[in-house]
């Protein structure tokens, strides 16, 4: 016998396919399946270029925090040098103080004042 699952005779279900209705469901079916695909296609992009532009911004981020750290690093450094000198300075005054003798150090301060460029840790 020529039957279906559902009962039908496989030469109805023949028939069916044939009929307008039948054409205009699959077709609009087909349309909404292409739309479909192409907005999966789509969001599958923009996902990518997102992906990229954030792996981007990572590395430009990552860079800043490179120049940070240094800066960081080599402010702290100067801060510990000049906590040092400046003991070594009162030291020094004090000492000439008591010897009348201040022609090597004046006010206390740094003969030699310490200049700080940061501009080259930012070329990058």
């Amino acid at each position: 016998m020529n039957r279906t699952h559902l009962g039908r005779t496989r030469r109805h279900s023949d028939m069916e396919k044939q009929s307008d209705e039948y054409k205009m469901r699959r077709e609009r079916n087909n349309i909404a399946v292409k739309k479909s695909r192409e907005r999966t296609r789509e969001k599958a992009k923009e996902t990518l270029t997102r992906v990229a532009e954030l792996k981007q911004e990572n590395v430009e981020l990552e860079g800043k925090v490179a120049i940070l750290t240094k800066e960081l690093t080599l402010l702290k450094d100067l801060l510990l040098a000049h906590a040092s000198g400046r003991r070594q300075d009162n030291r020094d005054v004090d000492r000439y103080e008591q010897n009348d003798d201040m022609a090597s150090v004046s006010n206390g301060t740094l003969a030699d004042p310490v200049l700080v460029h940061l501009d080259h840790l930012y070329a990058a």
